[in-house]
């Protein structure tokens, strides 16, 4: 399948709509017409060549020029923009491409070095793992190894701000691929970051402190979770970037106070995490969210904790709803199961019966992930509860033990697995006219502390059906 045959193939309606709308004639106009005619059954190059009427070379030189006017139609600001819409998408290739493509026009044009360091940067938040696998080694090594190398303004602390360069890098290599991870790794990053620190001590550098706590960030998130140190290198660094150059100041604000918003979810501090959430969404909208969609997923969150389900529906709208119609994605099957958790919660069991059945049809194929299986799982128990099937409910709970246990997950490993024990013995509590174990009370208040408490508040709901289902 080409390049211009995948990106129409991960089109929304209407974004495939706009794309129709080109004006295009002759050739152009009869590849992009057989490319959306065709797309999910592409023939081969050779083939499309001929039914075309051009040579294999030219047609390769069309869908050329035509992906770049695919693109710019869909992402008109381009720049990291369109990096993060091809990386949301699960375009690696592209991005990959793209990559390298908006690297060597910033050299050839001679970009001032600032520009260029600021383009690194942003590509470091979109280098995971659908992007990476399409780099060799040593194009990986190329592109890592002119990052390093990018002139500064004389300073006696560059060397510093190099070294912070290499870990940034390091770090996304890590965290990228867990399964490859070496403690020897995780060890070098750690001590190289406490050098750093105290070699930067009082340093007056334009960046170097900054971005070193941006480190810092990413090792305590995800390389050793600690959630108050990560606390306290997220405020020190949005205390920094007031001494950011201009160029950088505004967009590295903004993702400071996303990522102190989601720590703050994390720890169950629900309402100073919905505050800055509402602060960023209020100023950027909607455009913002979607760029940055895992923020979009914490900002729903907060509003079904919070019981403001208007506002949860309207967000599942406007970030979810392209992303459900077309299906084939973690993002849809996630937006379905905050539709389940609505309908829960506003006990309307036709509609959760019906977003159930759709969960489950596109949490499949290539789009399938177990930790959402395991979700969609627990709400199908929750929903027999509902609807009052409590003797159904045991075969379920039965079948998602085998199901986690052949999944690796059992009692003594996994929480998720009391998840739906606790369904259970709610159930036979209230058949029993008893209070249900304690235990279950455990469970409902450790999920209630943090990013998974819409589950805690549904299971609160089901031992007494008169508490608010919202903190």
């Amino acid at each position: 399948m080409s390049l211009l045959s995948e990106l129409i193939t991960s089109l929304f309606p209407e974004e495939l709509l706009s794309i129709r709308k080109m004006r295009l004639e002759g050739k152009q106009k009869a590849v992009l017409d057989l490319v959306i005619e065709r797309h999910h059954a592409m023939p081969a190059p050779e083939e499309e060549a001929k039914l075309i009427g051009i040579t294999s070379n030219h047609l390769y030189s069309i869908q050329s020029i035509l992906l770049q006017r695919c693109y710019k139609v869909l992402v008109p600001e381009d720049g990291v923009y369109l990096l993060i819409f091809l990386q949301t998408r699960g375009l690696g290739l592209h991005c990959k491409k793209e990559i390298l493509a908006q690297e060597k026009q910033l050299y050839e044009r001679h970009a001032d070095p600032l520009e260029i360091e600021r383009f690194y940067l942003q590509t470091l938040n979109v280098l995971q793992a659908v992007t990476l696998a399409h780099f060799t080694p040593k194009v990986l090594e190329e592109f890592r190894a002119r990052f390093l190398a990018l002139e500064q303004p004389p300073h006696p602390h560059n060397y510093f701000h190099i070294k912070i360069r290499e870990l940034l890098f390091k770090e996304i290599l890590v965290t990228s691929n867990p399964k490859k991870r070496k403690p020897s790794d995780v060890e070098y990053i750690r001590n190289e970051l406490l050098l750093l620190e105290q070699g930067l001590t009082g340093s007056d550098h334009p960046m170097a402190p900054y971005f070193l706590e941006s480190a810092f960030i990413i090792y305590y998130a995800l390389l050793e979770p600690d959630m108050m140190k990560q606390e306290y290198h997220l405020r020190k660094a949005l205390s920094l970037t007031s001494k950011l150059p201009d160029l950088l100041r505004s967009e590295e604000k903004i993702r400071m106070s996303l990522r102190i918003a989601n720590l703050k979810l994390t720890m169950g501090e629900f309402n100073e995490a919905l505050e800055l959430y509402e602060q960023q969404y209020q100023k950027h909208g909607i455009e913002l969210f979607r760029m940055f969609g895992y923020h979009l997923d914490r900002l729903v969150r907060l509003y079904l904790i919070a019981g403001k389900y208007t506002n949860a529906e309207e967000l599942l709208v406007k970030g979810y709803e392209n992303h459900i119609r077309r299906g084939g994605s973690h993002v849809a099957t996630s937006g379905v199961i905050f539709y389940v958790e609505l309908s829960l919660l506003r006990r309307d069991p036709s509609k959760t019966k019906r977003y159930l059945e759709k969960a489950f049809q596109l949490n499949s194929g290539s789009a399938f992930t177990v930790d959402l299986e395991i979700e969609i799982r627990l709400l199908q128990v929750m929903y027999h509860y509902l609807i009052g099937d409590y003797d159904f409910i045991n075969h379920l709970v039965t079948r998602a033990q085998k199901y986690l246990q052949r999944k690796g997950l059992k009692l003594t490993t996994s929480d998720k697995v009391q998840w739906f024990l606790s369904v259970r013995e709610i159930a036979k509590a209230v058949r029993h006219h008893e209070d249900p174990p304690a235990y279950v009370t455990e469970t409902i208040n450790n999920l209630l502390k943090g990013q998974d408490a819409v589950l805690g508040l549904l299971l609160r709901r089901l031992v007494n059906q008169e508490v608010p289902a919202h903190i």
